[in-house]
């Protein structure tokens, strides 16, 4: 529970988007299963099914959100080491859980309650603090939404939100609980300690062949050669595609043709709107828009303002709603149009004025970008057609090093690779290997076996063939007697160092004083500041700290230092109590121990709804859409769901 208690975080963007409290908790033991169905679902929770396009959506988002944050753009590759695709997975399965609970306890929002709440909203507002469709499309725009896919998940949200609410809302904090958190935060120690370096060991001697003979028998896991693979890699480079592609000036030219919306700065076009909630008076307005009536005047009279109606000059793409978009650019100069019905409500509009688009990049100017592309989607194409004729002559039986042979790629032959990515002198392999599944596709595979190309960074596929195993073995003393050496005599120091420490810590509890052993070993005596639980300190480690919290006042004890170079012997000499919070602190208190406590209580709702429900999830689709990386259900940070 302790390990719980952290500080809540939020943006306005989680709760349009998301519209639920951000909560944070690990569920421990789901067994989710992976299935190979239908590529339009990537998981399934009861009958609430997960798209990838819902995961794309979703993923962008948050590796947005997360880049806001950083204050620089983070790549794909990046986020996934952050476990950022685990997570957004993870999040959208608790989300399905609990609507699954929704529906079976036949939960819904209306219509009227969900246009209400994004009437109030302080995002949808423009300068008069009434609800601006600008603004709405705008904010729309910017996370990649529209209209009806924004209701939906608001829907959707606000309906999880009731559940979780009624579910963690309120919870009791007792004052006992809070009291413990307060001594468990705040009590502070005060040592006084002296540092014996690894240095008071002095000379240690020579082991004799019976002491080596021993520590061999001992410690065989130690001396043993590991097991050895000789590997066979065919690799498929996008660079070494592209370097046999041909672009012509043609091909330019053909291409900047077809893509000439892309060179140029498109068309703008000054537009005015009135959106009404009503659609009948939307009709009248047009009617009196059509027989002459000026648009502000009728606007005024419906009780639009100036800066709610006109958008000024805007192009195509910044409207969002594709029947709004495709109506203001088929208007000519001074049109009205149809009234316009979008979910929330019936637009009109004016264009007041067209300027047309123009050339921004010349066919000479985009020369060198189009070749560029030309040579990327070509490569893409023939690495496309190069892994399907490498999968055929596998097929037919071809080894890996005839195929390259015959298809001019690379081919590296690795005569002996360990687990850890080593030679048999103990040397890293070269980077060709730096993928762990690589290697972890060697040494679960066997010779002869047909192994799965497997993709790395920057597009490249590596396909690998087992060729030899050499079994691991135990090394005989002659062979390992100088790192047997070494490593005995640093077995022995740590131990000599550890009794030496153990009789200080001895004498001075049954009376003898610490100055006593530090002058004995050279050592400065020194008195540590107050600190609490939580806070480092420059000499004493994490671990000597904990015992010091449990050790009562005069207590001793010892601990390696992080560095591991010596032991640090203490002593407790003060043991400070906190006070009791304030008003402002105890009401802090409170609210992170309800939030834990809401933590809690969900992370076991939820984790009875995953086990009710089941949890499928498409394994070739997820990593379809993250690249690479599998998921776990185990790992603990892959169940922190993000309502």
């Amino acid at each position: 529970m302790l390990n719980t208690l952290r500080k809540g975080t939020g943006t306005w963007i989680a709760k349009i988007f998301i519209g639920l409290l951000v909560l944070s908790f690990a569920v421990w033991g789901i067994a989710d299963i992976f299935t190979g169905y239908g590529n339009r679902v990537l998981a399934k929770v009861g009958e609430v099914e997960v798209s990838p396009q819902e995961y794309e959506r979703v993923y962008q988002r948050q590796l947005r959100s997360v880049s806001n944050r950083i204050g620089r753009r983070i790549t794909s590759e990046q986020a996934r080491a952050f476990g950022l695709d685990r997570q957004v997975l993870n999040s959208l399965i608790t989300n399905a859980a609990v609507s699954s609970h929704a529906q079976q306890l036949g939960l819904g929002i209306s219509d009227a309650a969900i246009r209400d709440d994004i009437f109030k909203s302080g995002a949808f507002k423009g300068g008069d603090g009434k609800f601006s469709r600008i603004q709405f499309d705008e904010v729309l725009r910017n996370n990649n939404m529209n209209e009806s896919l924004y209701i939906s998940e608001q829907r959707n949200g606000t309906v999880r939100e009731q559940l979780i609410l009624a579910l963690s809302s309120d919870l009791y904090v007792p004052t006992s609980m809070k009291n413990s958190f307060n001594r468990f935060e705040n009590d502070t120690r005060t040592l006084e300690y002296f540092i014996l370096p690894k240095t008071v060991v002095k000379k240690i001697e020579e082991p004799d062949e019976k002491a080596q003979a021993d520590f061999l028998e001992a410690n065989k896991r130690t001396f043993t050669a590991p097991q050895y693979r000789k590997i066979g890699l065919l690799t498929l480079s996008p660079e070494l595609v592209k370097k046999a592609i041909k672009i012509t000036k043609e091909d330019i030219a053909t291409n900047y043709a077809d893509r000439i919306d892309q060179f140029s700065i498109p068309g703008k076009r000054h537009i005015r709107r009135m959106s009404f909630i009503d659609r009948e008076k939307a009709k009248a307005a047009r009617l009196e828009l059509t027989g002459g009536a000026n648009f502000m005047t009728v606007a005024k009279k419906y009780g639009f303002k100036a800066d709610g109606t006109d958008m000024g000059f805007i192009n195509k793409t910044k409207l969002f709603d594709p029947r709004v978009a495709d109506a203001a650019f088929s208007l000519k100069k001074g049109d009205i149009s149809q009234p316009i019905a979008s979910t929330l409500s019936t637009i009109i509009l004016q264009v007041v004025d067209i300027e047309p688009g123009k050339i921004q990049k010349t066919l000479e100017k985009a020369s060198d970008e189009i070749r560029t592309y030309l040579i990327a989607e070509r490569a893409s194409d023939k690495i496309g057609n190069l892994h399907d004729t490498i999968e055929d002559d596998r097929a037919g039986g071809k080894s890996l090093a005839e195929i390259a042979k015959d298809l001019e790629l690379s081919y590296e032959l690795i005569d002996a690779v360990d687990r850890s990515g080593k030679d048999q002198k103990g040397q890293e392999i070269a980077a060709t290997l730096t993928d762990p599944r690589l290697l972890a596709s060697a040494f679960d595979s066997d010779i002869g076996v047909e192994n799965d190309p497997i993709e790395v960074t920057g597009g490249i596929v590596n396909w690998l063939e087992v060729l030899g195993v050499t079994p691991e073995r135990a090394k005989p003393l002659a062979e390992v007697k100088e790192q047997l050496i070494t490593l005995w005599k640093d077995r022995q120091r740590e131990t000599r160092l550890s009794k030496i420490a153990s009789d200080a810590v001895a004498a001075i509890s049954n009376g003898e004083k610490l100055k006593k052993y530090a002058k004995k070993y050279k050592a400065k005596v020194l008195t540590s500041k107050p600190f609490k639980r939580s806070q480092e300190h420059d000499d004493i480690p994490a671990s000597a700290v904990n015992q010091a919290f449990v050790l009562a006042v005069g207590g001793v004890g010892m601990n390696s230092l992080a560095d591991g170079k010596g032991r640090v012997i203490f002593k407790v000499l003060e043991k400070g109590i906190a006070k009791q919070p304030g008003k402002d602190e105890s009401d802090k208190l409170t609210a992170n121990i309800s939030r834990a406590l809401e933590n809690d209580v969900v992370a076991q709702y939820v984790a009875d709804l995953r086990k009710i429900y089941g949890v499928t999830i498409n394994e070739t689709v997820f990593q379809r859409l993250n690249g690479t990386t599998p998921y776990n259900s185990s790992s603990p940070e892959n169940n922190r769901p993000r309502f």
